[in-house]
């Protein structure tokens, strides 16, 4: 009965006080299109089977407790227009995350505020040809 679940193209799963790592089985939930875990206390790292959403266009990460880099994985998800991560523990650099030409094709949106990041603004961010808010 519950099947019906994993084809559904929104998750907002927002203010739920969920704890503890995201589970990389998320990954398998091919047709999201739309992840919202902001405002919990998620902890770890960022699942890099996250990556294996071809669908994915909206991805809020804020406000939890993720600790690690972005995956760089991520960068491969074609369809990806929104990525909020602020608010985290995440460290790394931006050159880091965008480090792989192509990257980010249709990234619109880029929130990565209030992190340990370290290292100035990359030239290479102006490969992501379609983004518009840093």
């Amino acid at each position: 009965m519950l099947w019906f679940m994993s084809l559904l193209p929104y998750r907002n799963l927002r203010w739920n006080k969920l704890q503890d790592a995201i589970p990389p089985e998320i990954g398998e939930l091919k047709s999201l299109t739309h992840l919202y875990l902001s405002f919990n206390n998620f902890k770890g790292e960022i699942p890099k089977e996250l990556a294996n959403l071809p669908n994915l266009r909206y991805l809020y990460l804020h406000e939890n407790r993720l600790t690690g880099r972005i995956p760089p994985e991520l960068g491969t998800l074609q369809n990806l227009r929104h990525l909020d991560a602020g608010n985290n523990h995440l460290v790394g650099t931006i050159r880091e995350l965008i480090r792989i030409e192509g990257c980010f094709p249709a990234l619109r949106n880029l929130y990565l505020n209030n992190n340990y990041f370290t290292g100035g603004i990359p030239a290479q961010l102006a490969n992501l040809t379609s983004l518009e808010i840093l």
